[in-house]
Protein backbone atom coordinates (compact mmCIF):
# COMPACT_ATOMS: atom_id res chain seq x y z
CA UNK A 1 0.00 0.00 0.00
CA UNK A 2 3.07 2.32 0.69
CA UNK A 3 4.63 2.05 -2.54
CA UNK A 4 0.97 2.70 -4.04
CA UNK A 5 0.97 6.14 -2.47
CA UNK A 6 4.21 6.72 -3.28
CA UNK A 7 3.61 6.77 -6.64
CA UNK A 8 1.11 8.29 -6.42
CA UNK A 9 1.85 11.59 -4.85
CA UNK A 10 4.82 11.95 -7.06
CA UNK A 11 3.18 13.99 -9.84
CA UNK A 12 6.19 12.98 -12.29
CA UNK A 13 5.94 9.42 -12.25
CA UNK A 14 9.02 7.29 -13.64
CA UNK A 15 9.51 3.86 -14.60
CA UNK A 16 11.33 3.44 -11.78
CA UNK A 17 8.12 3.95 -9.58
CA UNK A 18 5.46 1.95 -11.57
CA UNK A 19 8.67 -1.05 -11.40
CA UNK A 20 8.67 -0.76 -7.78
CA UNK A 21 4.85 -1.75 -8.06
CA UNK A 22 5.52 -4.95 -9.49
CA UNK A 23 8.75 -5.57 -6.79
CA UNK A 24 7.89 -9.07 -4.55
CA UNK A 25 9.79 -11.06 -1.69
CA UNK A 26 13.00 -9.42 -1.06
CA UNK A 27 12.97 -6.84 -3.78
CA UNK A 28 9.77 -5.29 -2.17
CA UNK A 29 11.46 -5.09 1.24
CA UNK A 30 14.16 -3.52 0.20
CA UNK A 31 12.16 -0.90 -2.12
CA UNK A 32 10.65 0.68 0.95
CA UNK A 33 14.21 1.09 2.86
CA UNK A 34 15.25 2.17 -0.51
CA UNK A 35 13.34 4.75 -1.75
CA UNK A 36 12.59 6.62 1.44
CA UNK A 37 14.01 10.23 1.30
CA UNK A 38 14.93 10.33 -2.18
CA UNK A 39 13.36 12.56 -4.81
CA UNK A 40 14.20 12.43 -8.50
CA UNK A 41 14.86 9.44 -8.80
CA UNK A 42 16.20 8.41 -12.54
CA UNK A 43 15.29 5.02 -14.09
CA UNK A 44 18.90 4.40 -14.80
CA UNK A 45 19.99 5.31 -10.96
CA UNK A 46 17.16 2.85 -10.09
CA UNK A 47 18.53 0.00 -12.62
CA UNK A 48 21.85 0.36 -11.50
CA UNK A 49 21.00 0.49 -7.42
CA UNK A 50 18.91 -3.07 -8.02
CA UNK A 51 21.51 -4.73 -9.94
CA UNK A 52 24.20 -3.73 -7.57
CA UNK A 53 21.94 -4.89 -4.47
CA UNK A 54 20.72 -8.06 -6.22
CA UNK A 55 23.83 -8.80 -7.84
CA UNK A 56 23.86 -11.72 -6.31
CA UNK A 57 20.70 -13.20 -7.56
CA UNK A 58 21.48 -12.23 -11.24
CA UNK A 59 24.97 -13.57 -11.32
CA UNK A 60 26.64 -15.46 -14.38
CA UNK A 61 23.81 -17.66 -14.27
CA UNK A 62 21.87 -15.59 -16.54
CA UNK A 63 24.39 -15.68 -19.36
CA UNK A 64 23.78 -19.14 -19.14
CA UNK A 65 20.11 -18.76 -19.27
CA UNK A 66 20.44 -16.86 -22.27
CA UNK A 67 21.76 -18.99 -24.01
CA UNK A 68 19.84 -22.30 -23.40
CA UNK A 69 16.44 -20.04 -23.46
CA UNK A 70 13.91 -22.49 -24.96
CA UNK A 71 10.33 -22.07 -26.13
CA UNK A 72 8.47 -24.41 -23.64
CA UNK A 73 5.44 -22.22 -23.65
CA UNK A 74 3.67 -19.75 -25.39
CA UNK A 75 4.93 -17.03 -28.00
CA UNK A 76 4.27 -14.28 -25.39
CA UNK A 77 5.98 -16.02 -22.89
CA UNK A 78 9.14 -17.37 -24.79
CA UNK A 79 9.23 -13.16 -25.71
CA UNK A 80 9.28 -12.01 -22.03
CA UNK A 81 11.78 -14.36 -20.73
CA UNK A 82 14.05 -13.15 -23.48
CA UNK A 83 13.66 -9.65 -23.21
CA UNK A 84 14.01 -10.07 -19.50
CA UNK A 85 17.20 -11.81 -20.01
CA UNK A 86 18.11 -9.81 -22.54
CA UNK A 87 18.03 -6.43 -20.55
CA UNK A 88 19.98 -7.94 -17.72
CA UNK A 89 22.92 -8.98 -19.96
CA UNK A 90 23.02 -5.50 -21.98
CA UNK A 91 23.04 -3.65 -18.71
CA UNK A 92 26.87 -5.70 -17.87
CA UNK A 93 27.36 -5.17 -21.40
CA UNK A 94 26.11 -2.19 -23.32
CA UNK A 95 28.34 -3.14 -26.32
CA UNK A 96 26.86 -6.62 -27.07
CA UNK A 97 26.39 -7.10 -31.00
CA UNK A 98 22.74 -7.04 -31.86
CA UNK A 99 23.78 -10.38 -34.67
CA UNK A 100 24.51 -12.27 -31.17
CA UNK A 101 21.21 -11.45 -29.50
CA UNK A 102 19.33 -11.76 -32.66
CA UNK A 103 21.12 -15.63 -33.32
CA UNK A 104 20.26 -16.12 -29.84
CA UNK A 105 16.46 -15.50 -30.13
CA UNK A 106 16.33 -17.76 -33.14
Amino acid sequence: MYKVLWVMSNPRQSKGDLASLYLKGPAEQWFGSYIWGRRGLTWEEFIVDVCVRFRDNLGGKVVEDFNILQSTGTLDEYLAKFEGLKAIILMRNPNMLEAYILESFT
